[in-house]
């Protein structure tokens, strides 16, 4: 009784001309539901491809960066019942596919792409780049009643269902909390066990020993560093000690060919600053790190800007785009309101009033319009991988901004990293990086040395923190 009356009222919006785009697909995807409820699948399916494309048209008229975000995380609810209808069809590699649609096209767009729908993902070429590379991939969409697991493998895609949303992030709080307070949580943490045998467990028979995986994680999975995943066993293991792994955006983003670019100079190193504001002290440590890894170039390679010469225009000016490595040892500052106020907290700019913010930050806003080609950004600062998880592109911050910048990888801290322990993870890290130039190697080596030093620093609050992040 009630199903004509709202379709009727729906099929008036839709119809009616002066309604603004945003209500026309809103109502289309409540129109796709009433489908769905009344078990005309044919008509929802339909329904469902006509809101995408409304979508597609709505976000054409979005121009800023910020808003385009925002834009994304309001469509996720619809992806979301899109997705569960398709699982409910037995369509489990078309649901996977609806969610490349939406993931990570701010990101993409900034790196030469339309604002045109991306083109489908070939599956073919997925597990011919699966093949080549020899890594699988783990993409995770977290919902309200249920969650989804797809692993895909050089030869298949495997779709497992997870348990809702909330009792996922209850989870990853808790024990990222305990990770971040300095728990010793190797001897067997209750959460770090469970979340294990939730994300990675149904599908741990598709991953090899050693295998390299990438993690396409979605909402606060992107704040958890899946390495600190404890693998059950007497003693249980970290999960970095049987896998290498890398966060990615979309499936897209990382089978899209790298452009080739001879980088001119090898490293462009930022950093010690110099007082900037009482709530930035100088950091006791950054002198030495700048030191060790400066050690690793020579001087035609490189250019060093420390201390009173750290300034945020110096960055621009310095001509990053012809560097193949670019590294700040600095504080960081994490927006969540807004993520693009996010910022590396450098030395002031010369006869500026210290306690101006500008005059000291180098802002992700400004990062993403100085283009790059570098094969990997280091920002070893406090909680420089962002702090505010956008639905449909992940974690939004200082690494999202060098990859929209064109960084192919970026490596960046989850939390604020120990200003004593990072020098030592780096040294270790460029010297694992000067035998093959593989960031997830050379990292994953430099935090199993330190994981297995038996010091104080084995705990995964001083390894765990820098993540690699693949853009493509």
């Amino acid at each position: 009784e009630q199903y004509p009356k709202a379709k009727t009222q729906l099929e008036a919006i839709i119809a009616n001309k002066e309604s603004p785009i945003s209500l026309k697909w809103e109502a289309k995807a409540e129109l796709a539901r009433l489908f769905v409820k009344a078990k005309d699948f044919g008509r929802a399916q339909t329904q469902f491809e006509e809101v995408i494309k409304t979508l597609d048209q709505a976000r054409a008229f979005i121009n800023r960066e910020e808003n385009r975000l925002a834009f994304s995380s309001r469509q996720t609810s619809f992806y979301t019942d899109y997705i569960g209808f398709l699982v409910e069809q037995h369509a489990p590699l078309k649901a996977l596919l609806a969610t490349e649609l939406i993931r990570a096209r701010t990101l993409e767009e900034g790196l030469g792409k339309s604002q045109a729908r991306p083109a489908q993902v070939q599956m073919d070429a997925v597990h011919a780049f699966l093949h080549k590379h020899e890594k699988i991939i783990l993409v995770y969409w977290l919902a309200h009643e249920k969650s989804f697991l797809w692993a895909i493998t050089p030869s298949a895609v495997q779709l497992f269902i997870l348990p809702p949303r909330d009792q996922i992030d209850a989870r990853v709080a808790r024990y990222r909390n305990a990770i971040v307070h300095g728990d010793d949580v190797g001897q067997g943490n209750e959460d770090g066990l469970a979340l294990y045998n939730t994300l990675i467990g149904p599908a741990q028979k598709l991953i090899p020993r050693e295998a390299k995986v990438d993690i396409i994680a979605d909402g606060n999975l992107g704040k958890l560093n899946f390495e600190t995943l404890l693998v059950p066993g007497r003693p249980p293991r970290f999960w970095i000690e049987k896998v290498e792994l890398e966060s990615a955006s979309s499936i897209a983003l990382l089978i899209r060919p790298k452009p080739e670019h001879i980088a001119p100079k090898k490293l462009l190193l930022i950093g010690n600053a110099v007082k900037a504001s009482a709530e930035y002290p100088p950091l006791a440590h950054a002198g030495k790190e700048i030191e060790k890894i400066s050690a690793y170039f020579s001087a035609a390679d490189k250019i060093v800007l420390s201390g009173s010469q750290a300034v945020p225009s110096a960055y621009a000016t310095s001509n990053p785009g012809q560097f193949e490595n670019i590294d700040f040892v600095a504080h960081g500052f994490a927006s969540d309101r807004q993520p693009l106020d996010s910022a590396i907290i450098l030395s002031p700019e010369p006869g500026s009033p210290q306690q101006i913010d500008k005059q000291f930050k180098l802002y992700a806003r400004e990062i993403v319009n100085i283009k790059l080609h570098a094969r990997v950004v280091i920002i070893s600062a406090c909680s420089s991988a962002g702090d505010r998880a956008y639905a449909a592109e992940g974690l939004v911050g200082l690494a999202w901004a060098f990859l929209r910048a064109g960084a192919h990888q970026v490596i960046a801290a989850l939390w604020d990293v120990d200003d004593e322990s990072t020098p030592k993870l780096m040294d270790d890290f460029y010297a694992e990086w000067q035998k093959n130039k593989d960031a997830a190697s050379a990292l994953r080596a430099a935090k199993l040395k330190m994981l297995r030093s038996n010091t104080a620093y084995s705990n995964p609050y001083f390894w765990a923190p820098l993540q690699l992040y693949t853009g493509s």
